[in-house]
């Protein structure tokens, strides 16, 4: 005679807890895709009066940095925004600098005045630290300053991959971002 083989059957108990886990993991699986894909621009409330042709000057100290900046120039130039700029260091209202800090935690800063939030800003000064860049492929320094640049034209942190990420790793070595992303684009073309 055969039989016909039926599969076990699970305690009512064991079986709720499967559906549960089960439905959990749908759900998490569909807020990480979300997540990932998701990005929102975001601004500090402040901007410049126009950001057509500003005034910049790239003046630095270290190795190769003013070519950072240069590059930076370049990437956020060639975006489908409304930036220009005239390289001057006697009318700037932008200056490019850097540092030699060993003792801070940052590879790049941006200052504003008179502040972040502030409409319309008057001046601004990107830093980029030398002690931390000059050990950066030119990839990664194109990293710091494009990140550094989308903070003088009044982007803020955010998360994702965009060049706004506040960390330098996440940005560079697991994003891959050395250029202003579509997000970053949206966000100064939002301000401007």
């Amino acid at each position: 005679m055969i039989r016909k083989s039926t599969a076990p059957s699970l305690h009512p108990v064991v079986g709720q807890l499967v559906s549960v886990a089960a439905a959990v993991s749908l759900a998490l699986a569909v807020a990480l895709a979300s997540l990932s894909s998701a990005f929102a621009y975001q601004t500090f409330g402040g901007k410049w009066s126009a950001i057509t042709n500003l005034q910049i000057c790239v003046s630095t100290s270290y190795g190769n940095d003013s070519y950072r900046w240069l590059d930076s120039l370049y990437w956020w130039n060639i975006t489908s925004t409304d930036f220009g700029y005239t390289t001057t260091c006697s009318s700037n209202v932008i200056s490019l600098l850097d540092a030699n800090y060993s003792g801070v935690g940052w590879d790049g800063l941006t200052q504003m005045s008179p502040s972040f939030s502030s409409n319309p800003y008057s001046t601004g000064w990107g830093y980029l630290n030398y002690y931390y860049i000059q050990g950066y492929n030119p990839y990664k320094a194109n990293s710091v300053s494009v990140h550094e640049m989308g903070h003088l034209l009044g982007l803020a942190h955010e998360t994702g991959c965009v060049s706004m990420v506040d960390n330098t790793y996440d940005r560079y070595e697991v994003c891959g971002i050395v250029s202003p992303t579509q997000d970053d684009i949206d966000g100064v073309n939002y301000l401007y």
